[in-house]
């Protein structure tokens, strides 16, 4: 039944590929990488440094 069919790799792999793929492109100074562990742990701390490494002083800046 899955003659000539060809299997794809898992959808959530797609779009994680095409940011690494990409990822070079990203001026400096525009992309802030933490790990999840650090955002689930401590959101507050996370998103406060992610404001401060991108130089966001509000919402409506962001």
């Amino acid at each position: 039944m899955l003659r000539g069919l060809q299997l794809r790799r898992p959808a959530h792999r797609q779009p994680l590929e095409a940011f690494e793929a990409s990822r070079r492109r990203i001026p400096v100074g525009q992309l802030v990488e933490l790990p999840y562990e650090a955002l689930i742990r401590q959101p507050l701390v996370a998103v406060k440094r992610i404001y401060d490494e991108l130089g966001l002083s509000r919402w409506s800046v962001a």
